[in-house]
């Protein structure tokens, strides 16, 4: 794998076809997160289950003891993307899920979860508007 320096990489990130690139990732993540979120019910109870099987079903990785070789990281979905996308698909699903309740498969079941969650979600909110 061939390093790039840092001018190499200021011309990367700039260019139009790396936020495309970007967008394009964040679509297939999207994708095959509804997919695990709908194969494995326990994903939508536990983030690190989601991302540890997105890691081993998606990405290829094998074994998660870390550290990992290099070539190995580059192949991982980063944890956050892989949160931010589970978190937009529930947003979608309870905006929509009088409309179309086979959204279901998208949001958490226990209800410990789901409050566990809301409550994070109003504290997150809350630190980042105040900032602290």
């Amino acid at each position: 794998m061939v390093k790039r320096s840092k001018q190499q990489k200021l011309i990367y990130y700039t260019n139009p076809r790396f936020y495309e690139k970007v967008i394009t990732e964040l679509k297939e993540t999207e994708e095959k997160v509804a997919l695990l979120l709908k194969m494995d019910i326990r994903s939508r109870n536990d983030d690190t289950r989601l991302i540890t099987e997105y890691w081993r079903k998606i990405n290829g990785i094998r074994a998660l003891i870390l550290p990992l070789r290099s070539e190995q990281r580059v192949l991982m979905t980063a944890a956050e993307t892989i949160t931010r996308t589970r978190r937009k698909l529930a947003e979608f699903a309870r905006k929509n899920i009088n409309e179309c309740p086979d959204l279901d498969y998208l949001l958490p079941i226990d209800e410990e979860v789901i409050e566990k969650r809301n409550i994070k979600e109003a504290a997150i909110r809350d630190w980042a508007i105040t900032g602290g």
